[in-house]
């Protein structure tokens, strides 16, 4: 999976 960091800061795991 790869971590995803968004303009608000949030971390997401997504799976490309």
């Amino acid at each position: 999976s790869v971590i995803l960091e968004t303009s608000a800061g949030e971390e997401t795991s997504t799976l490309l």
